[in-house]
C-alpha cells in the first residue's frame, strides 16, 4: 500500500481517498437525506441517514451513512445518536481543527473539529475500483459504500485520529502523530499544507510523532521547549 496521510488511500490502495470538505458539501446539497432509526429492517436496526441523489439519471442511487459517534481522550461519545466522518481538509485558520461532517436525526452540518479526536472515514473515488464497492449518485465523486473497517454499509468501521491511519486505544493529543495542540510538525501554518497527502515520503514525514502516550503533565513539559507554544487547560488537553 502507498505511504500516504490519507486512510483510505493507505488502507484501500491508489483508487480511494478521503473526501474533501467541498465533497461531503456537495453530498448535503445534491442528495436527500431520510433519517432510518435504530430497529429499522433496512438498514441493520442501526440509525443512520440514507443519502439518495438527486440529480438527474441517478435518483435511484444512495448510500447509507451509520451513526457513529467520535472518540476523545474521555472515551467515546454521542454512539447512538451522532454521526462523524474526516473530511481530508484541515481548517485554514486554525490548523488544530479539520473539518467533519457532523450529523443526528435533527441536522448535518459542515464542522471542525481537534485534529485528534478520532473518527469514522468513508472513502470516495474517481475512477472505477474493483477492490471496494462503490456508488454513483452523479456528483463529482463516487463514493463507497461502507466505512473504512467496515464489514457492510451500517458498520461504523474504525476510527482515526486526522492524518493517522491505525486506531488506538486513546485519542488525545498526547498520542497524536503530528504534534502537539500548539506544536504541530505538519499541516500547520509554517507548511500551509490544507489537505491530507495522498502520497509522502520519510522526509515528508520525518518529524512524525510516534504514538506514544503521554500525561498532561509530560505534554505541558515539552510545549515550554517550544517557542511560541501554549500550555494546554485540561479541557484542551482532553479534546
Amino acid at each position: 500500500m502507498p505511504s500516504s496521510d490519507d486512510v483510505a488511500r493507505k488502507k484501500w490502495g491508489t483508487d480511494w481517498r478521503m473526501p474533501t470538505e467541498d465533497e461531503f458539501t456537495e453530498l448535503t446539497t445534491s442528495a436527500n437525506w431520510t433519517w432510518y432509526a435504530a430497529n429499522n429492517t433496512e438498514f441493520g436496526g442501526v440509525a443512520g441517514y440514507k443519502v439518495t441523489s438527486l440529480i438527474s439519471g441517478y435518483t435511484d442511487n444512495y448510500i447509507f451513512l451509520p451513526i457513529t459517534g467520535y472518540y476523545s481522550t474521555s472515551g467515546q461519545s454521542a454512539a447512538t445518536t451522532q454521526g462523524n466522518y474526516w473530511t481530508s481538509t484541515r481548517h485554514e485558520l486554525n490548523a488544530f481543527n479539520a473539518y467533519d461532517i457532523s450529523f443526528t436525526k435533527s441536522n448535518k452540518i459542515i464542522t471542525n473539529s481537534g485534529r485528534s479526536q478520532g473518527m469514522a472515514v468513508r472513502p470516495v473515488t474517481e475512477v472505477t475500483p474493483t477492490n471496494h464497492d462503490y456508488v454513483d449518485l452523479g456528483l463529482s465523486v463516487k463514493w463507497a459504500t461502507c466505512n473504512v473497517g467496515a464489514e457492510n454499509c451500517y458498520d461504523t468501521g474504525n476510527y482515526y485520529s486526522w492524518g493517522e491511519y491505525e486506531p488506538k486505544d486513546t485519542y488525545s493529543w498526547a498520542t497524536y502523530k503530528f504534534g502537539f495542540y500548539d506544536s504541530l510538525t505538519k499541516y500547520n501554518a509554517t507548511d500551509s499544507k490544507i489537505t491530507l497527502d495522498l502520497e509522502c515520503d520519510e522526509e515528508s514525514n520525518k518529524y512524525a510523532l510516534t504514538a506514544e502516550t503521554y500525561t498532561k503533565e509530560e505534554v505541558d513539559e515539552k510545549l515550554r521547549n517550544v517557542s511560541g507554544a501554549t500550555i494546554l487547560t485540561q479541557e484542551e488537553y482532553d479534546s
